[in-house]
């Protein structure tokens, strides 16, 4: 189903679509649905040719201001000489590392952990239990020496939590690089007391781990969610099996555009029981990256919103969004409708009136005006081409 286009909700044509937006990028009191047909879109080259030059100004504006950026990648957490590990065995709840919270479960009684620990294990050649801290691929990703080690309890049958992540304010998911760790890849290829090898006696068990990546708002509500697959044997082509061995980087993207507080993982494999996921509920992490948080309306992610945002909604409405919130579904419901024109809408107007309040004392660099006068020549031939089109 997906991308399927909805048949009771035919898309406007492109033309439509650019010559509204050029409207748009004119006021700031935009209307709540389409106000002009296409016969009614084509006007005056004076007006249109104006329009256009705003919206090139605009986005030109907005694209030119990058997004900061924050990698987490566990090396400034401590490990005294000779501790290989972090498991939370001090009763703190979690760690800190570059304003981002891991959060942590420590049972004393048991000498027992759930959520987060932090590692600089290399052993990836000792199976079971007792080798639950290191990764596979032989240390942190680009060959760093600390990373993230998650534990899934809960979807190892047991007691405890999710691994969770609680991100700073401001800040969204854009990637993170995920491993199996070596207890978990061992246990896939060759089984253990307790879990199957992976594709069985024969080879051909379509089995399969995966991560799931749920974006949660502050109030723990759902608003996304990510999948990435660890192991996965289901191909009929059995040279495409595999265990991930290397470190993979995971695209957490489709969860800007929501206000993401909250990053939960859960493991889910093939290979349960009775009591839950047979499969060691582990995995590694490293260079979690965040930037800034996304406004809502952003639909092709420049860190802004302007006509070309209206743009990538007109072309895909109608169509089912899977994970929902991807894409320029504003209102994160699966399906790219009207009701995502108006979270375009309301952010557009917010912003243009912001820049209208402070336009006068902004003088752009000598570069920026270099590029609006480009702009301009470049709307200036398409505008020729388009009046003919509109009058033929």
């Amino acid at each position: 189903m997906k991308g399927e286009q909805l048949r009771s909700v035919p898309p406007p044509s492109r033309f439509f679509c650019n010559a509204f937006g050029k409207y748009l990028s004119s006021s700031t009191n935009l209307p709540d649905s389409h106000p002009i047909s296409p016969s009614q879109s084509c006007k005056s080259n004076v007006q249109t040719a104006w329009i256009a030059w705003l919206t090139v100004a605009t986005t030109l504006t907005v694209c030119l201001v990058p997004a900061a950026g924050t990698t987490v990648d566990f090396e400034d957490l401590p490990l005294k000489p000779g501790q290989p590990f972090y498991n939370g065995e001090d009763g703190s709840g979690g760690f800190v590392s570059q304003q981002v919270e891991f959060v942590n479960t420590f049972n004393p009684a048991y000498g027992s952990w759930s959520g987060w620990s932090y590692s600089r294990e290399t052993d990836n050649n000792s199976p079971g239990f007792t080798n639950q801290y290191s990764a596979y691929p032989g240390g942190g990703a680009s060959g760093s020496e600390k990373y993230g080690v998650a534990f899934s309890s809960l979807n190892g049958g047991g007691v405890g939590s999710y691994p969770e992540i609680f991100l700073p304010p401001g800040k969204t998911p854009h990637s993170i690089k995920v491993a199996n760790t070596t207890y978990a890849a061992l246990s896939m290829l060759d089984g253990d007391a307790f879990s199957k090898k992976f594709g069985g006696p024969t080879g051909d068990a379509p089995d399969w781990f995966r991560l799931s990546v749920t974006g949660l708002d502050a109030a723990r509500e759902p608003v996304g969610q990510v999948e990435h697959y660890l192991a996965d044997y289901r191909s009929i082509n059995p040279a495409e099996d595999y265990v991930l061995d290397v470190w993979q980087k995971v695209d957490l993207r489709p969860l800007a555009s929501r206000e993401v507080a909250i990053l939960q993982m859960q493991l889910h494999s093939s290979d349960t029981g009775p009591f839950g996921m047979n499969t060691p509920a582990y995995f590694a992490a490293d260079d979690l990256v965040l930037t800034d948080a996304v406004v809502l309306g952003d639909y092709n992610r420049t860190n802004g919103v302007d006509a070309a945002d209206y743009t990538v909604w007109c072309d895909q409405l109608g169509n089912l969004v899977s994970p929902p919130g991807n894409g320029p579904d504003g209102n994160g419901n699966g399906l790219v409708d009207s009701d995502d024109y108006i979270v375009w809408k309301t952010s557009f107007e917010q912003i243009t009136r912001s820049r209208k309040t402070t336009v006068v004392a902004n003088v752009p660099e000598p570069t920026r005006l270099c590029l609006l006068a480009i702009g301009t020549l470049a709307t200036f031939f398409y505008l020729t081409s388009w009046t003919r089109t509109c009058t033929s």
